[in-house]
C-alpha cells in the first residue's frame, strides 16, 4: 500500500498541502480546468443531507437529478431513496459509469467525495476497492486514500 507521505492532498479551497510535485501541477491547472464536485446521491435526487446538500449549495447540483452532472456537480447514486442503500454491485455499476464519464471529459477535474460512506453506510474499503482504475483527472477525498494502492490525487473534506 502507498504511504500517506506519498499521497497528494487538495482541500476544498484547492490549496495544496506541500507534498512532492503537487503544488506545481495544481498551480498550472488552477484556473484552466473546470472542477466538478462528485457526491453520493439517491436515485430520487433528494439532496437534503451530507455532501449532496453541500453540492446543491456550493456547486449548483439540482434537486430531482439522481445521477449525472448538473451545475458543477456530479450525482453518483448510492441509495435508492434517502437512507436506503443500493446493493454494492449496483453502486459499482454507477461508479463505472462515472469513471467512463470522467475518462470521456479529460478537460474537467472531478473531486470524488467518499460516496456511499455517509448516509448509505458503506465502509471506506468497500468504496475504495471500486477506484482501482481511475483516470488522472479524478481526485479522491483523502479519507478514501488510506491503504489505497493506485492513488492519484486526494483532497481533504468538503
Amino acid at each position: 500500500a502507498q504511504s500517506l507521505t506519498d499521497t497528494k492532498i487538495l482541500n476544498e479551497e484547492y490549496r495544496v498541502v506541500k507534498l512532492v510535485g503537487v503544488e506545481e501541477k495544481l498551480h498550472k491547472t488552477a484556473y484552466s480546468r473546470q472542477r466538478i464536485f462528485v457526491f453520493g446521491s439517491n436515485l430520487a435526487g433528494d439532496h437534503d443531507g451530507g455532501a449532496a446538500a453541500y453540492a446543491v449549495r456550493m456547486f449548483g447540483a439540482q434537486q430531482g437529478v439522481g445521477e449525472g452532472m448538473t451545475g458543477r456537480a456530479y450525482a453518483l447514486p448510492t441509495c435508492s431513496v434517502p437512507g436506503v442503500p443500493l446493493p454494492l454491485e449496483v453502486v459499482n455499476g454507477h461508479m463505472n459509469k462515472f469513471i467512463k464519464f470522467a475518462t470521456d471529459n479529460p478537460t474537467m477535474d472531478f473531486l470524488l467525495t467518499a460516496v456511499g460512506c455517509g448516509i448509505a453506510g458503506f465502509k471506506i474499503d468497500q468504496i475504495a476497492n471500486m477506484l482501482v482504475h481511475l483516470p488522472d483527472n479524478v481526485y479522491i477525498q483523502s479519507k478514501l486514500a488510506y491503504g489505497f494502492v493506485d492513488l492519484k490525487l486526494a483532497f481533504d473534506s468538503y
